[in-house]
């Protein structure tokens, strides 16, 4: 699977690979899942739950 491919992970918790088109990815100790950093779709997403939370504050 390309997600356990070690070389994707950034410090040990931060998954990043714009290859990979899920926006999901489970953990390599299979602990839950993360977040593919590296989609640029998931980046639009956070940025506008970032807006919309400041927005709200």
């Amino acid at each position: 699977m390309e997600e356990t491919n070690i070389k994707n992970w950034k410090f040990g918790f931060i998954y990043y690979n714009p290859a990979d088109p899920l926006f999901f990815v489970k953990k390599p100790n299979d602990t839950g899942a993360t977040i593919n950093f590296g989609n640029k779709r998931i980046l639009f997403l956070l940025i506008a739950i970032a807006i919309i939370a400041y927005a709200l504050a």
